[in-house]
């Protein structure tokens, strides 16, 4: 994926490894919809990917079980199958911040 400023796309390597995921790499209905780009999060002040492409990724990580949803909130929960999914999938090793009880890529 090479994000920029103004947008992003996919590369060809990344468009397999996210179809190899379970990701659509491509719309099946005409959207409004951003289809990749980086967005700052407003509470975390970190950078995620957003659009059409972020939101395919947690579909796929929500239905494997990797992430759950935390009750009466936005936020989401690192499940100990993610972490392990993460790691052997993207090769992301996430370790805990005990300041801000937050995963930080390792």
């Amino acid at each position: 994926m090479v994000l920029s400023d103004d947008g992003g796309e996919l590369t060809d390597g990344g468009a397999q490894l996210l179809q190899r995921f379970g990701v659509a790499p491509v719309p099946k209905t005409k959207s409004r919809r951003v289809y990749c780009r980086p967005c700052l999060d407003w509470s975390e002040r970190r950078y995620h990917v957003a659009g059409f492409v972020g939101a395919e990724i947690c579909r796929c990580c929500l239905e494997r079980g990797w992430l759950t949803r935390m009750r009466d909130t936005r936020a989401l929960q690192l499940t100990p199958e993610g972490r392990s999914g993460l790691a052997e999938t993207f090769g992301v090793q996430l370790i805990a911040d005990e300041n801000r009880r937050v995963l930080r890529r390792a």
